[in-house]
C-alpha cells in the first residue's frame, strides 16, 4: 500500500480558523477505569433472511468490501442471516433450491438445506434467526438441526424469532396474542428456548436472546430483555444464552429529517436506552448486542446518504465505548477481552464526537466526528478539536469526507485518508493520504468540515 502525505489538517486551520467553531475535550493521558475492551472484530453485517443467498451468490462486490474489513480484523466479518422474512420463512428439506419467494404472497417463503450451505461457503461466525411468530415448533427445529448438520463451525448463535415485541401490534403473528406484553412474550420466549436447548443437545451457549426492535416502553410491561433475564428465563435458559440483543432504530417520528437524526447527541441520547440493559446481561456474564441499527426499519433512503454513514460511524464508536458491539444494518457485541480499549470522551451533547482508543493503557488513536449537516449548497462550516494531554510524538491523521451529508455513492464516492472504492467490485482506488498534524507542546488542533470523520494516530507505527 502506497503512502502520501499532506498538511490539509494544518493549513484548514490556518485558513479557516477564523470562522470555525472550537471545541475541546481534553485527552486521558492515562486509561480511566470506564474504558471498554475493543472486541477483535467489533462490526458485522446482517443479511436480511429472503435475500441472503442472492447476496452470497450473485453481489460479489459486497464480499470484496466485507474483505477489506477482514483485513483489518485478521478474520472474516461476523454476519448475521434474519430480520422480518424469518418469521415468513418454512423449511422443506425436501426443496432443492435455497429459498423461494411466492410473488403472490409477500408473507409466506419456502427455503431448503442451501440456505445453511452458503453459511459454510462464507465460513465466518453467523448468528441465524428462524420463525417463532408463526408458532411452528416442529419446523423451526427442524430447520436448525439441518443447519447444525451442515454449518455448526460457523453458527455462533441461534435467534429463536425476530422482533418478537411486535409480533402482536405490527405483525398479527400467530403465536402472539392480545395484549402481548412481556409476561407473554417472555413466557413464549422462554418455552420456545427450553425446548429448543434440550433437542439441541450442546452443552455450549447457543441462543441470541430478545431480538427486540426497540429499547423502550412502547405500552405498559413492553417485553424487554431485563425481564427475560430476572423474572421469565429459568437458570437453564439463560446457561444456553450466548447473548441478549436488541434493534437501534432511531427514536423519532418517521418524518424526521437527517440534519436531526445524524446529530451526536441524538445518537448519545438512542443509546442511552441500552446502558441498564447492558449491565443486567453483564451481571449474568452475558454481552449485549445490537443486531440491527440505521435511521428507521422504512427510511432507506437516509440510510444510504453519506450523512448515515457519519451516524453509523458514531453509533457504532459509541456503542463499543459502553461495553458492545455491531452487526446489521450494522450491528453490535462484545464478545472476549481485547488489547485496546476505547472511551467517549466528548460531553454527548452537541454535534461533535471524540473517542480516544487505548494500547498498553496509552492513547494511540483519536477518532473525531462532526456530526454537523451539509446539504452541499452554500458555505460548509467547519470545527476545530483542539487536542491536549498529548505524548511529544509525531501525529499523523486520515480523513472520511464526501461532498455533502446527502450524497449517495451513485451520485459521488465519500473518500477514506483519500482513497475511494470502485462500485463494481470494491477495489480500492487511489494512495492512501495521511495529513500532518502539528503536535506543540501536547497539542493540537484538527480542523473537521461538516460530515467528516477522523483518525488521528498518536502512535504512527499502529497507523
Amino acid at each position: 500500500m502506497q503512502h502520501r502525505y499532506n498538511s490539509f489538517g494544518v493549513l484548514a486551520s490556518a485558513l479557516i480558523g477564523a470562522r470555525a467553531e472550537a471545541v475541546h475535550y481534553p485527552i486521558p493521558t492515562t486509561l480511566p477505569s470506564a474504558a471498554a475492551s475493543l472486541d477483535t472484530t467489533p462490526v458485522g453485517l446482517s443479511f436480511e433472511f429472503d435475500v441472503w443467498p442472492r447476496y452470497k451468490l450473485n453481489l460479489s462486490h459486497v464480499w470484496q468490501c466485507m474483505n477489506h474489513v477482514a483485513e483489518l480484523y485478521g478474520a472474516k466479518m461476523p454476519i448475521r442471516i434474519g430480520g422480518t422474512s424469518q418469521d415468513r420463512s418454512a423449511y422443506d428439506a425436501a426443496y432443492d433450491g435455497d429459498i423461494y419467494v411466492d410473488p403472490t404472497d409477500d408473507l409466506h417463503r419456502v427455503y431448503g438445506p442451501k440456505h445453511f450451505d452458503l453459511i459454510s461457503d462464507y465460513g465466518g461466525e453467523t448468528i441465524l434467526g428462524f420463525n417463532r411468530g408463526d408458532n411452528d415448533f416442529t419446523n423451526s427445529l427442524e430447520a436448525a438441526l439441518a443447519a447444525k448438520s451442515r454449518a455448526l463451525d460457523y453458527l455462533w448463535a441461534i435467534e429463536l424469532g425476530n422482533e418478537p415485541d411486535i409480533y402482536y401490534s405490527v405483525w398479527g403473528k400467530p403465536v402472539a396474542t392480545p395484549p402481548w406484553n412481556k409476561s407473554q412474550e417472555g413466557e413464549n420466549q422462554a418455552q420456545w428456548s427450553q425446548a429448543f436447548l434440550d433437542a439441541w443437545g450442546e452443552s455450549s451457549s447457543i441462543l441470541s436472546a430478545g431480538n427486540y426492535a426497540v429499547p423502550i416502553e412502547l405500552m405498559e410491561a413492553y417485553p424487554n430483555t431485563d425481564y427475560l433475564i430476572n423474572t421469565a428465563f429459568n437458570d437453564s435458559v439463560k446457561a444456553g444464552v450466548k447473548a441478549y440483543c436488541t434493534h437501534s432504530y432511531a427514536l423519532s417520528g418517521e418524518d424526521a429529517e437527517l440534519p436531526d437524526e445524524m446529530k451526536h447527541s441524538k445518537t448519545v441520547a438512542d443509546l442511552s436506552n441500552f446502558v441498564e440493559k447492558i449491565a443486567t446481561a453483564k451481571s449474568v456474564g452475558r454481552p449485549y448486542i445490537i443486531g440491527e441499527a440505521g435511521f428507521h426499519g422504512l427510511e432507506t433512503k437516509q440510510d444510504a446518504t453519506f450523512g448515515g454513514a457519519v451516524q453509523i460511524v458514531d453509533k457504532t464508536l459509541h456503542a463499543v465505548s459502553m461495553g458492545r458491539l455491531s452487526t446489521e444494518a450494522t450491528s453490535l457485541l462484545l464478545r472476549s477481552p481485547a488489547r485496546e480499549r476505547i472511551v467517549a470522551s466528548d460531553s454527548g451533547n452537541d454535534t461533535y464526537a471524540q473517542y480516544v482508543v487505548y494500547k498498553r493503557n496509552l492513547p494511540y488513536k483519536v477518532v473525531l466526528i462532526n456530526t454537523d449537516y451539509f446539504s452541499g449548497n452554500g458555505e460548509r462550516t467547519a470545527t476545530v478539536f483542539r487536542l491536549t494531554g498529548l505524548p511529544p510524538l509525531t501525529l499523523k491523521a486520515l480523513r472520511m469526507t464526501a461532498v455533502s451529508s446527502e450524497v449517495t455513492v451513485e451520485d459521488s464516492l465519500p473518500s477514506i485518508g483519500g482513497q475511494t472504492f470502485s462500485d463494481d467490485e470494491c477495489t480500492i482506488l487511489g494512495d492512501r493520504v495521511f495529513e500532518d498534524v502539528g503536535n506543540l507542546n501536547g497539542t493540537a488542533e484538527v480542523t473537521l468540515m461538516a460530515s467528516e470523520a477522523v483518525i488521528v494516530y498518536i502512535d504512527y507505527d499502529c497507523a
